[in-house]
């Protein structure tokens, strides 16, 4: 077995004090010597192990030196390797010459010289050292090769080399896939005889003045004629190459056909011409919502120039829903169809819009999915216009409740009061009624007083005038202690306003939508605990309602749930957002934001 750095000798001799002999003149570090007593012996170990000199003994027994040399010369492993003989008694010149007929390299006569030996067997070692590095250099250029022959296979381009004349000196197989030509059909020409004359002429004034300056090829651009005469697009790298006296002597790189790529930006390009007379916004975006094109329409409903959105992410249009907006998630659910949803988004300006947005998938011409194209009509102008109608209902029915309810307290009211007062003012004399009569009174002054009471609950619903002197929070509080008493509810409500008060519209409608629901739950949600927040952050109001009820089906109730349209109502008249998250089993979480 070869052992690296280690240079095995074989000396063969059937007498072994001999082989001592040879053993103790040539012992020395990295050097191995082994010994056998007869060729047989000998022919063993070689098939074992490889060496780098033999040394035999011309006269042996059974199978001599000559023969021996002859047998080793037919093993491919040391068809070259070095034999010296050594005799004492074959020294005439015809045996000699028979030595080197049988593969020997040396002849040696005895008594053997140690200087003489050890010199030669020098010689022969660092013929072997410089051997075996040529075979090592040899098998790391077979493997450089290879690796370079498997990167020109599986690299997407064309690999190529060219010498000072610009003529072809190497090109990788990928020609053929791509350009339809074999290599060898390729060598010896110039890039430019692939080339429409028109273009050749352009192309080669453009490159001769890189060559003219030794610089690099980047990212150069050209159209080549496959051997089908079908025209593409060729993306050219390349680097120069110099000799030892600094003189450049050609160029090698790679070619990259981007045709589908040019073709499918033009289309873009053609698509976007296009795009820039639609006053919708249209934006693409890579997979990961990116933004990589935006029309003339974007700048029109957003105020943002194309330069201020591309390489941004479409958290600067649609801040609340880019919170929530998972590119991951957002992409399953593109795939299986087109999404389409109404969101609401911001301008240059800070000023809240509201949008019908529709997004598709895009693919390359391959199929595969590359982006998104978001399509985002602005429908601000008749939100706007909706919600100030649906403001005007609300204030006005607010307003006549109050009216009423100022009505009921002022007139209904003080005369049901004074009728209390003047029947209070005879209760003494009914003593002289019949028991019949004063039970009859006493019912009828009952009545009376808890219409009373009725009337004061109507007003107050009404129109509570807690908000008016306390306000919103205060007032809640007040509806929420009410119903914890009358109800097995456990009822929480947690607030950072304090004292603050906010628009008075505001806090009615906030006290209607907080009526509403305590009311739905009272009648439907078979809830036992209730959570109502009210938090101030950024300028904007948001209120979170929870109950762990039974839920409810909001698809189905969002048509025919007349609460459910009242607070949605009255959060459009605010300009709000509204997210409402029930299921089934599973309780009711609705979320309010609105702009303070």
């Amino acid at each position: 077995m070869f052992e690296k750095n280690i240079q095995n000798i074989l000396s063969v001799d059937d007498i072994q004090t001999n082989n001592i002999i040879i053993y103790n003149f040539l012992k020395q570090d990295g050097v191995k010597i082994m010994m056998a007593n007869s060729g047989q012996e000998a022919l063993e170990l070689i098939d074992e192990n490889h060496f780098c000199l033999f040394i035999l003994d011309v006269r042996m027994s059974y199978m001599d030196g000559y023969e021996l040399a002859e047998r080793i010369r037919t093993i491919e492993k040391h068809i070259l390797t070095p034999i010296i003989f050594i005799t004492g008694i074959y020294i005439d010149t015809p045996s000699m010459f028979k030595g080197y007929r049988s593969g020997a390299i040396d002849y040696l006569i005895k008594p053997i010289n140690k200087e003489i030996l050890n010199q030669k067997v020098k010689f022969f070692l660092d013929l072997d050292k410089q051997k075996q590095i040529i075979i090592e250099q040899r098998d790391k250029l077979i493997e450089s090769q290879r690796r370079f022959y498997d990167i020109t296979r599986s690299i997407g381009g064309m690999i190529w080399e060219v010498d000072n004349s610009v003529k072809y000196t190497y090109i990788s197989e990928r020609t053929t896939e791509v350009m339809g030509y074999e290599s060898s059909e390729i060598l010896g020409k110039t890039p430019f005889d692939l080339m429409t004359k028109e273009n050749a002429l352009k192309i080669k004034s453009q490159f001769e003045k890189i060559k003219s300056k030794g610089s690099p090829i980047k990212d150069f651009v050209n159209w080549k004629l496959t051997k089908s005469g079908e025209s593409i697009c060729i993306l050219t790298n390349g680097v120069p190459i110099f000799d030892n006296k600094n003189e450049l002597i050609g160029y090698r790189g790679v070619d990259i056909d981007i045709t589908s790529r040019i073709r499918a930006e033009e289309k873009i390009r053609i698509q976007a011409k296009q795009l820039q007379n639609i006053n919708d916004s249209i934006i693409f975006t890579d997979l990961e919502g990116i933004i990589q094109f935006v029309n003339e329409g974007t700048n029109y409903t957003f105020g943002y120039k194309p330069e201020n959105l591309i390489g941004k992410t479409l958290s600067l249009l649609f801040p609340e829903q880019y919170k929530d907006l998972s590119t991951t998630e957002l992409f399953i659910v593109i795939d299986l169809q087109p999404y389409q949803s109404v969101w609401q988004g911001e301008n240059k300006k800070g000023e809240l819009l509201w949008l019908n947005v529709k997004i598709n998938l895009m693919r390359d011409p391959d199929g595969k999915p590359e982006g998104y194209v978001i399509v985002s009509n602005d429908f601000s102008f008749r939100k706007k216009a909706e919600n100030e109608i649906i403001r005007s209902l609300i204030t006005g029915e607010d307003n006549e409740r109050k009216r009423i309810a100022s009505d009921l307290h002022d007139g209904l009211g003080q005369l049901l009061t004074a009728s209390s007062l003047n029947f209070n003012s005879i209760r003494k004399e009914i003593k002289d009624l019949s028991k019949t009569k004063q039970i009859e009174y006493n019912s009828g002054l009952d009545l009376l007083n808890k219409s009373i009471e009725e009337l004061r609950n109507i007003a107050f619903n009404l129109m509570p005038k807690a908000i008016e002197h306390f306000g919103m929070i205060s007032a809640i509080t007040s509806l929420i202690n009410s119903v914890n008493k009358k109800s097995d509810f456990e009822i929480s409500i947690s607030s950072n306003m304090g004292d603050e008060r906010l628009d008075n519209q505001l806090e009615i409608n906030m006290y209607r939508i907080t009526q509403e629901l305590l009311n739905n739950a009272m009648k439907h949600s078979k809830a036992k605990n209730l959570s109502f927040q009210y938090v101030i952050n950024d300028n904007e109001l948001i209120f979170i309602y929870e109950d762990n009820g039974i839920g409810f089906n909001y698809e189905l109730k969002k048509i025919k749930g007349e609460g459910l349209n009242n607070i949605k109502n009255r959060v459009a008249s605010m300009s709000g957002f509204i997210s409402i998250n029930s299921k089934i089993g599973k309780g009711t979480t609705i979320s309010i934001e609105i702009k303070l």
